[in-house]
C-alpha cells in the first residue's frame, strides 16, 4: 500500500470513528462498495481500536494470524515471545518474558505488521517511542525499549499492566467517592509530570487509564501526544494523529487550533465529571463531532451535582471545579493540571478552593468543617468549663447566690461564644472578607476585653485559643494567650493534671520557637506536678527534653532519654500506635547523630512500617520519616539517595500542608542541601532564596531558621565563587543569630564554619582562622568522638594554619582529620587528597 492509499485509510478511519453506530455502518457499506481495499484496512483499524489498546489492555478477544502465531517462542532483544495477548489491524501484542538472566520480568511486546507503515507513520511511531522513553512516572505506562526486527517490523517493549480500564473498574468495583477523587488526583500527578517534560497527552479518557490491583492508575496511549514546543521552540497546533475521543477533547482540539496544557486540563475536567457522575457534561461516549458541537452550542454543561449519586458531596465546590476545567475558552480554565489537582485536594482535605477563597464566610465555614474534632474539643472544653462553673458555684453558701451565680456564669460562656461566632455572619462583616485569621483575632480581642467574667472560665478559653494559634503558626498570639493563662492560674486551686497540661503546652510552645531554657523550666514544673500514674504525660515531658538535648548537640543524652521514653510507651501503648511510630523516628535521628547509620535506618524502617499500618498516604508522619531517611543518606555522603527520599517527604508535605508550612519548608531545605553537595550551586541559590522568603513570612526575620537558611544561601554562593554575595548573607545570618537569645552552641558552629570557609577561599586567612578554631572547639565539645564534622573542622583549621605557614600546628590538625575522614573516604575524597598533599609537602 502506497503513501496515498494509506492516507486515505487514515482519513476514512478518523471520519468513521467519530460517527454513531448506525451512521458508521452506512459509511462502511458505502466504502466497501467504492473501495474494498481501503475498506478492509479501515475495518481492521476499527477492530483494533475497540479490542486492543495501543499500549496494553488485558481484556482482549484475541484472534491469531498464522504468521504471528509462528513468532511464539522466538526472541526480540532480551525477551522471548510467550503468547499472543491480542491482535489488530496494525499488529500483534505478545506477552514476553525476559530471558537474559539479569532479573525476571514480564512485558507486553507490540509488533507492527511488516510493510504496513508509511514513512510518515513510521516517523510518528518513532516519535511516540521517543516521547514515552522520556516519561518515567509510576502512573504512566512505561516503555522499556523499541526497535526494528530483522524483517523490518517495528516493535515496542512495554510495561505489562495487571489491571482494568477505568470505566470497567468503576462499574465493577464501585469505589467510594473519596477513592474516586484520590484516583483522579493520581492521574493528575502523571499528567503534570508529562507536562513538566513538555509532553501533552491529548487523548485522556477512561479507556486510556488502567487501574491496577493496588488501586493506582496507569495512563496509556501517548500515541497522539506531542511536544508542547516544536523543534523551533514554537507552539504546535497539530496533534500527531488526527483521531481522538470527541467526548473528552477540548474545543480547540476539535477545531485544530493551538493546543496547550489547558487542552489536557479540559479532558481531565471531563474525566472528573465522569468519575463523580458516571456520565458526561455533553452527550455521550459515542457522539460524533457534529453532535458534540451542536450539544455545546445549544446548552451549557450540566452541573455534575444534578446527576451524581454523591450530589450532597459534589454540590458547591466540585460543581465549580468541573465548570472551571471545561470552559470553552482556554483562558477561563485552570492554568495548569497542578492547579486543578490542588483544588480537588483542597476539597478533599476541607480547605478552601482557589476559586472561592475570597467568598464571604466561605473560608470560615471551611475552617469549621475541616476542624470538626477541634471544634468538638472546643465544645467539650466549654461543656467542661460550664461544669466547672457549676462546681465552683455549688460551694457558695447562699442558695440564692448559687442559683444566680451559676446562671450568670453559664450565660457568660454562651454570650461570649455567641458573640464570637456571630462574626461569621455577612450582616456583621458588612461585606468584609472573613478569614480564619481575622475571626481568631476578633475572638481573642473580644475575650481579652471582657472583664466581667470568671477568671477560671476566661483562662480555659484562652488556653483553647492559644492552642489554635499554635496550630495555625501564629506564635506571638499563642505566646501571649498561654502566658496570660499562666498568670490567671497563679494562686488559684487548679486541679493537678490541668495545671500540668498548661505547663506542657507552654513547654511545647517554647520548644517550637527555640526557647529551650523556658521550655526546660516548664517541663520541670510539669514533672513536679505529675504523679507516678501520669505515665503518658511523664513520657511526653521526657520526649521534649530529648528533643532539646538533640538540638543542643548532646547526642548521647538525647539518645538515652529517647530510650527511656520507649520503655514507657511500650508499656502503655499497644502497637501499632502513633506515639510509638513517631518515637521510632526520633530514636533513628539520635542514632544517626551517633553515627550508627545502620541502626538509625532500622528504626526509620520500623517507623515507616507502623505508620503505613496506621495511616493512608500522604501523611505527615510518613513524610517526617522520609525526611530523616534522606538526612541519614546525606550524612553518609549519598546525596542522590538523600534527594530521592527528601523529595518523597516533600511531595507528601506539600499535599498535606501546602508550600508555606514549616514541615514543607524543612523538606525543601533537606532537598536543597543535598543538591548543593552535588555541586549544583545555581539550583541551591534559587532554592534557598525561595526558602528564606517563606520562612520570613512564617516566623519573621528573627528566627534561627532564617539565620540557618541565610548561611546555606551564602555557602551556595561560595560554591559559585561569588564571594561578595556569600559574605553578605553570612553577615545577615550572624546578625539574626546574635539578635536571638539562648541559642545552642551547635547552631553557632554552623555559622562560624560557613563564614570561615568562605574567608579561607578568599585568601583572608587571618580572618578565617579564629572562626575555624571556634568551629573546631564547639564540634569537639558537642559531638561524639569520630564524627565526620569534627574531622572536617580539623581539616579546615589545619589547612588555614598551613596557608599561614604555621606548618607544625597545621600537621597536628591534618593528622587528626585523616583517620576520621578516611572512614568515609568516598564522601571526603577531595579533602583527603588535599590533606595528603599538605602532609607530604
Amino acid at each position: 500500500m502506497n503513501d496515498n492509499s494509506w492516507s486515505q485509510v487514515i482519513d476514512a478511519f478518523s471520519t468513521i470513528k467519530e460517527l454513531k453506530e448506525a451512521e458508521s455502518k452506512d459509511a462502511l457499506e458505502q466504502l466497501r462498495a467504492t473501495n474494498p481495499d481501503i475498506y478492509k484496512e479501515v475495518v481492521s483499524l476499527l477492530e483494533e481500536e475497540d479490542q486492543l489498546h495501543p499500549l496494553l489492555q488485558q481484556q482482549f478477544q484475541p484472534w491469531e494470524a498464522a504468521d504471528d502465531q509462528s513468532l511464539i517462542g522466538t526472541k526480540i532483544g532480551s525477551y522471548q515471545l510467550e503468547s499472543i495477548l491480542g491482535q489488530g489491524g496494525m499488529g500483534t501484542v505478545f506477552q514476553g518474558t525476559r530471558i537474559d538472566g539479569d532479573f525476571d520480568q514480564t512485558v507486553a511486546i507490540k509488533v507492527i505488521k511488516p510493510g504496513l507503515l508509511s514513512e510518515k507513520l513510521l516517523n510518528q511511531f518513532r516519535e511516540e517511542r521517543r516521547i514515552l522513553a522520556g516519561l518515567n512516572h509510576p502512573y504512566i505506562g512505561r516503555l522499556y525499549d523499541g526497535g526494528t526486527t530483522e524483517d523490518e517490523r517495528m516493535y515496542f517493549i512495554m510495561e505489562y499492566i495487571d489491571g482494568r480500564p477505568l470505566e470497567d473498574y468503576i462499574k465493577e468495583e464501585k469505589p467510594g467517592f473519596k477513592e474516586r477523587l484520590e484516583l483522579f488526583s493520581r492521574v493528575c500527578d502523571g499528567i503534570t509530570y508529562a507536562h513538566q517534560k513538555l509532553v501533552l497527552h491529548l487523548d485522556l479518557k477512561p479507556g486510556n487509564i488502567i487501574v491496577t490491583e493496588n488501586k493506582n492508575p496507569k495512563i496509556l496511549d501517548f500515541g497522539i501526544s506531542k511536544k508542547i514546543l516544536d523543534s523551533k521552540g514554537e507552539h504546535s497546533t497539530e496533534s500527531t494523529l488526527n483521531h481522538f475521543s470527541v467526548a473528552f477533547a477540548s474545543p480547540e482540539q476539535i477545531d485544530q487550533s493551538e493546543l496547550s496544557v489547558k487542552s489536557d486540563v479540559y479532558a481531565l475536567g471531563t474525566l472528573l465529571y465522569f468519575l463523580v457522575t458516571e456520565s458526561l457534561p455533553f452527550g455521550d461516549f459515542e457522539m460524533s463531532k457534529k453532535d458534540y458541537l451542536l450539544a455545546r452550542s445549544e446548552k451549557p454543561s450540566r452541573l455534575p451535582s444534578k446527576f451524581s449519586p454523591y450530589a450532597n458531596n459534589v454540590a458547591g465546590d466540585l460543581d465549580d471545579i468541573c465548570r472551571k476545567a471545561i470552559q470553552s475558552d482556554p483562558k477561563l480554565r485552570y492554568d495548569s493540571v497542578l492547579e486543578l489537582k490542588n483544588d480537588v485536594q483542597s476539597y478533599l482535605n476541607g480547605y478552601p478552593i482557589s476559586l472561592k477563597s475570597d467568598s464571604k464566610g466561605y473560608v470560615f465555614r471551611k475552617f469549621v468543617n475541616r476542624n470538626k474534632s477541634l471544634v468538638t474539643l472546643g465544645i467539650l472544653a466549654l461543656v467542661t468549663i460550664i461544669s466547672l462553673v457549676s462546681y465552683y458555684t455549688w460551694s457558695l453558701q447562699n442558695e440564692k447566690d448559687i442559683a444566680v451565680s451559676e446562671a450568670n456564669k453559664k450565660r457568660e460562656v454562651v454570650n461570649l461564644m455567641t458573640g464570637l461566632f456571630a462574626q461569621a455572619s455577612p450582616y456583621a462583616s458588612q461585606g468584609e472578607q472573613i478569614t480564619v485569621d481575622s475571626f481568631m483575632m476578633n475572638a481573642t480581642d473580644d475575650l481579652l476585653k471582657t472583664e466581667d467574667i470568671d477568671p477560671l472560665v476566661k483562662g480555659e478559653m484562652m488556653t483553647v485559643l492559644g492552642d489554635v494559634f499554635t496550630a495555625i503558626n501564629d506564635y506571638p498570639m499563642a505566646d501571649s494567650l498561654l502566658r496570660l493563662t499562666e498568670e490567671l492560674y497563679e494562686g488559684k486551686d487548679i486541679p493537678r493534671r490541668e495545671q500540668g497540661d498548661l505547663y506542657m503546652k507552654l513547654a511545647a510552645y517554647s520548644y517550637q520557637v527555640s526557647n529551650y531554657e523556658d521550655s526546660k523550666d516548664y517541663l520541670s514544673k510539669a514533672l513536679g506536678v505529675f504523679e507516678k500514674e501520669d505515665k503518658d504525660q511523664i513520657g511526653e515531658a521526657n520526649l521534649i527534653l530529648a528533643h532539646i538535648a538533640g538540638d543542643e548537640g548532646r547526642a548521647e543524652a538525647s539518645d538515652s532519654l529517647y530510650l527511656e521514653v520507649l520503655k514507657v510507651f511500650e508499656e502503655i501503648y499497644d502497637p501499632p500506635h502513633a506515639s510509638l511510630a513517631e518515637l521510632y523516628t526520633f530514636i533513628g535521628i539520635s542514632k544517626r547523630y551517633l553515627l550508627e547509620h545502620e541502626l538509625a535506618d532500622s528504626f526509620y524502617q520500623k517507623s515507616l512500617r507502623m505508620s503505613r499500618e496506621l495511616y493512608e498516604e500522604p501523611h505527615s508522619e510518613i513524610a517526617y520519616t522520609y525526611n530523616h531517611i534522606a538526612s541519614n543518606f546525606y550524612d553518609q555522603g549519598k546525596y542522590a539517595e538523600a534527594i530521592e527520599f527528601g523529595k518523597k517527604g516533600l511531595e507528601q508535605r506539600e499535599a498535606i500542608f501546602g508550600p508555606d508550612h514549616i514541615e514543607t519548608i524543612a523538606s525543601a531545605s533537606n532537598v536543597a542541601r543535598a543538591t548543593v553537595n552535588l555541586k549544583r550551586y545555581e539550583e541551591g541559590v534559587v532554592a534557598y532564596k525561595d526558602l528564606v522568603k517563606r520562612i520570613e513570612n512564617l516566623f519573621g526575620q528573627k528566627h534561627n531558621y532564617v539565620s540557618g537558611t541565610y548561611n546555606s544561601l551564602a555557602l551556595s554562593f561560595r560554591g559559585l565563587e561569588r564571594y561578595d554575595s556569600a559574605m553578605y548573607y553570612h553577615e545577615k545570618a550572624f546578625d539574626i543569630f546574635y539578635a536571638l537569645n539562648d541559642q545552642p552552641a551547635s547552631r553557632k558552629s554552623s555559622l562560624v564554619a560557613g563564614m570561615g570557609m568562605t574567608l579561607y577561599d578568599m585568601g583572608r586567612y587571618d580572618e578565617a582562622l579564629p572562626l575555624l578554631k571556634e568551629n573546631l572547639d564547639i564540634k569537639t565539645e558537642t559531638l561524639a568522638a569520630g564524627n565526620a564534622l569534627i574531622g572536617r573542622a580539623h581539616y579546615f583549621y589545619g589547612s588555614c594554619l598551613y596557608q599561614m605557614d604555621r606548618k607544625e600546628e597545621a600537621r597536628f590538625h591534618l593528622e587528626a582529620a585523616f583517620p576520621i575522614l578516611n572512614t568515609q573516604a568516598d564522601q571526603y575524597a577531595e579533602e583527603i587528597k588535599s590533606l595528603k598533599q599538605k602532609l607530604e609537602s
